[in-house]
């Protein structure tokens, strides 16, 4: 249902599923890096698939390849949330 109404509006399902990510220091968990979307996350360090890192952004691990993954809008509420 959803992607009928998204290809109605005009909008690629494709596109409509990107998220941004962030990979983040296991150590100091600053934010290292941005990805437009999984697939250059997974690229960027050569890792085979983006499944680990998908299951980091959805909460199911801890880490994946060396480092925390988030997607970007959960990072940014994090931070937020610790500045007050």
């Amino acid at each position: 249902m959803v992607k009928i109404l998204e290809i109605a509006k005009g909008a690629s399902s494709q596109n409509a599923k990107k998220k941004k990510v962030a990979k983040i220091c296991l150590k100091t968990n600053k934010v290292l890096q941005i990805f437009e979307t999984m697939t250059q996350a997974a690229q960027s360090i050569k890792a085979a698939s983006a499944s680990r890192i998908c299951m980091c952004c959805r909460g199911q691990r801890i880490q994946a390849h060396g480092y925390k993954w988030s997607y970007w809008e959960d990072s940014l509420e994090v931070a937020a949330q610790d500045e007050h």
